[in-house]
């Protein structure tokens, strides 16, 4: 337990005091933009994307530790000019794929 005590004048008794424990911290929150160089992947194929962080108060998050997850999952309308047509076999249900990484 912390205690933190305010003072106007030091000779005098505190006008202010706080109780804290340790795990009411609340550490610096990231922001993490994911950029990918294509816009569709072959799922049988390696893709390469970039993660780039920093943290809310603006200084780079360089050389954290990371760890995602990548989910692949299907486009219900793939072709524009295609909206509402429905492409593959009727009982075939695709399930998303995920897999993580870490750096």
């Amino acid at each position: 337990v912390w205690m933190a005590a305010a003072f106007i004048d030091a000779a005098s008794p505190a006008v202010g005091r706080v109780d804290f424990q340790v795990e009411d911290f609340v550490p610096p929150r990231i922001e993490a933009t994911l950029t990918a160089g294509a816009a569709w992947f072959d799922p049988a194929s390696p893709m390469e994307l970039e993660l780039a962080g920093r943290f809310f108060y603006g200084s780079p998050a360089a050389d954290l530790k990371t760890e995602g997850v990548v989910a692949l999952i299907a486009d219900p309308a793939p072709f524009e000019d295609f909206r509402d047509y429905h492409f593959g076999l009727e009982q075939e249900e695709y399930r998303p794929k995920s897999g993580g990484a870490t750096n």
